[in-house]
């Protein structure tokens, strides 16, 4: 990593626990945050499905 150019990705339930481990190595190079899944809603948003009233029948499979 000191020579290359490179993104570290952890996910997971150790996550957590790594990123420490991790940013005490990297001295300060390390950013951490936490990101959510979407709501329902904001899925439903980001496939362009109409969210408002009942869903039709074929759409519910398609989701």
């Amino acid at each position: 990593m000191r020579t290359e150019q490179c993104e570290v990705y952890l996910t997971g339930s150790s996550a957590k626990m790594l990123s420490k481990e991790i940013a005490t190595q990297m001295r300060g190079r390390a950013l951490s945050w936490e990101l959510f899944p979407f709501s329902f809603r904001e899925f439903l948003d980001y496939k362009a499905i109409e969210s408002e009233g009942a869903l039709l029948t074929k759409k519910r499979f398609l989701v």
